[in-house]
């Protein structure tokens, strides 16, 4: 019997699928390495560590870099996550999203061995900059992923 194999999801064909409304209110997904994974909800403390981030990114950075916060990352042909707070170029389009950041932050709580694994690779492989990791106690994990 042939073995079945399966395709990876485009970028490209995610993104048609978001904008045609195919994911459910409330559901959330992101496109790693071709594949949607869901992703868990926030508790209040991995909120308030990405409110205390933006609170002290945006004045800092304001007219330098944008700060996105919580928004999709073009990493590569088949991967679109979501980092809790990325630092674009203040040069970077808005009719699209960024495929380079100077910085991205990932709040750790329960996603700690996704985020200094796989996401660490996949941001690698997309050449950010500068990748931080903070941990469930908001004491950084990881920093920048290896090349």
């Amino acid at each position: 019997m042939a073995e079945l194999r399966v395709r990876p999801l485009r970028r490209i064909e995610y993104e048609v699928l978001v904008e045609q409304g195919m994911f459910g209110e409330g559901e959330h997904v992101q496109l790693l390495d071709g594949e949607l994974v869901e992703m868990s909800p926030q508790g209040a403390a991995h909120a308030a560590v990405v409110e205390s981030l933006t609170e002290l990114l945006v004045p800092a950075l304001l007219g330098k870099a944008r700060v996105r916060v919580q928004l999709p990352f073009a990493a590569g042909d088949a991967s679109e996550p979501e980092p809790d707070v990325a630092v674009v170029s203040a040069a970077t389009t808005r009719h699209r999203h960024p495929d380079s950041a100077l910085l991205v932050i990932e709040v750790a709580d329960i996603s700690l061995s996704v985020d200094l694994g796989r996401k660490a690779r996949i941001y690698a492989q997309a050449r950010v900059t500068e990748y931080w990791v903070i941990g469930p106690a908001g004491d950084p994990s990881g920093r920048k992923p290896d090349r």
